[in-house]
C-alpha cells in the first residue's frame, strides 16, 4: 500500500497545480453522498487512485513529475 501512497502524493501535487479537487473535478464540486467514490445504492467504495486512473487514463501527473 505504501506504493499507492507515493503515487497519490504525485497525483495530489498535480491536482493542486491544476486547481482540481482530490477527485479531479473543479474545486467546490458537490457529490451525492459526499464523494464520487461511494455508490450509495450498492454500498461499494471505489479506490481513489483507480478512480483517477480511469478519469485520466494518460496519467498526466507522471509527465508533470518528470518536468520538476
Amino acid at each position: 500500500m505504501a506504493g499507492n501512497e507515493k503515487k497519490l502524493e504525485k497525483v495530489d501535487v498535480w491536482l493542486e497545480e491544476k486547481g482540481l479537487n482530490r477527485f479531479g473535478d473543479e474545486e467546490g464540486m458537490m457529490y451525492m453522498g459526499g464523494s464520487p467514490l461511494f455508490n450509495e445504492t450498492t454500498g461499494v467504495q471505489k479506490d481513489r487512485l483507480e478512480f483517477l486512473h480511469k478519469k485520466f487514463p494518460t496519467k498526466p501527473w507522471e509527465e508533470a513529475s518528470q518536468e520538476h
